[in-house]
């Protein structure tokens, strides 16, 4: 664990910052880069970026803090970290790129560096400029973010030995692998989704069927209580109001179950004119 914080790399990330193109040189021949530390850029430079929406200043951030779910922010941030390591990858490999993927994964996680600075420093100044001053807080994060992708585009090149219309080309091609991989995930999920229903058509109906949702009901002890809730739609008329009442911890979304879906799914069951409460 000590070699992969050690004193040397951390000396690499920062040299890297002020020497890119000498620095990624290095970390890809002369393994002198930390996966470690990378992934670690990844996970601050989420924490700061939610921080941010959630701290920066009226002035410049009109954000509601109850729509920031943090977890799935950061949860987003390391897919996308792992998509693009992922989708570089494939197409580099195709195209007689020298990098390996923990080459790649050092390359970007240590050009957000920059981001992670210049996130930290335009939340604290959003807290000081007034109206009209915006400018100076877009700077900052403009700047963080341009030196962001210009490492990572000096990285991507080094650990490759690509010429910089090549590189262009492979960081254009990521792109698409990695809307071609989200498309074969959603269909993967779709198809899941799926898979119920179609057990549901060849299982004989003497063979008792359920899913997991109604065994984690039954473990919790309420299965009975959820069933005479569903029961009760039956009874309702036009007017009546149902009273939803969410568990979860996490900070509602658009197209959130309780509030959005399930109103939706019973108003359509029913066929009834209701009102829904909400509460969590």
């Amino acid at each position: 664990m000590k070699s992969l914080f050690s004193k040397e790399k951390w000396r690499q990330l920062f040299y890297t910052v002020s020497h890119p193109s000498d620095g990624f040189y290095w970390i890809r021949h002369g393994e002198k880069g930390s996966v470690a530390i990378a992934i670690l850029m990844v996970v601050l430079f989420g924490l700061c970026f939610t921080l941010n929406r959630l701290l920066a200043g009226f002035v410049v951030n009109d954000i509601n803090e109850r729509t920031v779910n943090a977890l799935w922010e950061m949860s987003g941030v390391l897919m996308l970290y792992l998509l693009l390591c992922v989708g570089n990858w494939s197409i580099t490999c195709l195209m007689d790129g020298e990098g390996r993927l923990k080459d790649i994964a050092i390359a970007i996680g240590y050009s957000l560096l920059p981001m992670i600075v210049c996130y930290i420093a335009a939340t604290i100044i959003s807290q000081f400029v007034a109206e009209n001053e915006e400018a100076f807080y877009a700077i900052i994060i403009f700047l963080g973010t341009a030196y962001t992708l210009i490492m990572a585009l000096i990285g991507i090149m080094q650990v490759h030995n690509y010429t910089l219309g090549k590189t262009l080309l492979t960081l254009l091609l990521t792109l698409v692998a990695v809307f071609i991989i989200i498309f074969l995930m959603m269909l993967i999920a779709n198809f899941i989704g799926q898979v119920f229903g179609f057990v549901k058509s060849i299982v004989p109906e003497n063979v008792l069927l359920t899913s997991f949702s109604i065994l984690m009901q039954r473990y919790k002890g309420v299965l009975d209580t959820a069933l005479r809730g569903a029961d009760a739609l039956d009874t309702l008329s036009d007017g009546d109001t149902v009273l939803v009442c969410e568990g979860c911890t996490h900070h509602r979304q658009c197209g959130d179950i309780g509030t959005v879906k399930l109103p939706a799914w019973i108003r359509k069951y029913t066929g009834k004119e209701l009102t829904f409460e909400f509460t969590s």
